[in-house]
């Protein structure tokens, strides 16, 4: 991959993980009654509900999409920082807004799964690294294998196509 293809490909995680902040920033600040019952679940129920769910897989999401963008160590601690944050004030927003409240639950889990997609994040990178130096291990070095074609010359009385003086 070229510099401007990896250039391309990080404006482009760029951009999905700002217009992900932003659609669900949207979801988080909608009035109550605007949502689906399903994900709005105004307590009915027990157990964990879809939009409790959402908080987790939504937050985990983000920060995992952020471990992949193309930026220094600075900007993405800041990113994950920002998504911290994030949590807290649209939790905030939420008391302002009609048929929503604002939970400290709900901040807990907004950060389980900022935690969740770290853990991912790092996991993936771990079982990449994995898989390349196994496949480096597995595939031989071009001058090894010209040296055992070599050899396999030498041992069947054909040293004129080895390209070096042999005495047979």
């Amino acid at each position: 991959m070229n510099l401007n293809e990896t250039r391309g490909r990080g404006q482009r995680l760029t951009h999905v993980w700002i217009l992900g902040l932003i659609g669900f920033t949207c979801l988080l600040c909608l009035p109550g009654d605007w949502l689906p019952e399903w994900i709005a679940g105004n307590g009915h129920g027990h157990g964990m509900g879809w939009g409790k769910l959402g908080h987790v897989f939504g937050y985990a999401a983000l920060s995992g999409l952020a471990c992949a963008l193309p930026i220094a160590t600075e900007a993405w601690l800041a990113a994950l920082g920002l998504l911290s944050a994030h949590g807290f004030l649209t939790e905030f927003i939420q008391t302002f807004i009609p048929k929503r409240t604002g939970q400290l639950s709900d901040v807990g889990l907004d950060h389980i799964g900022i935690v969740l997609g770290l853990s991912l994040a790092w996991l993936n990178g771990r079982l990449r690294g994995w898989r390349e130096r196994r496949v480096s291990a597995e595939q031989p070095d071009d001058d090894t294998a010209r040296e055992d074609e070599d050899a396999d010359l030498l041992r069947h009385g054909q040293p004129e196509e080895v390209g070096r003086r042999v005495v047979p």
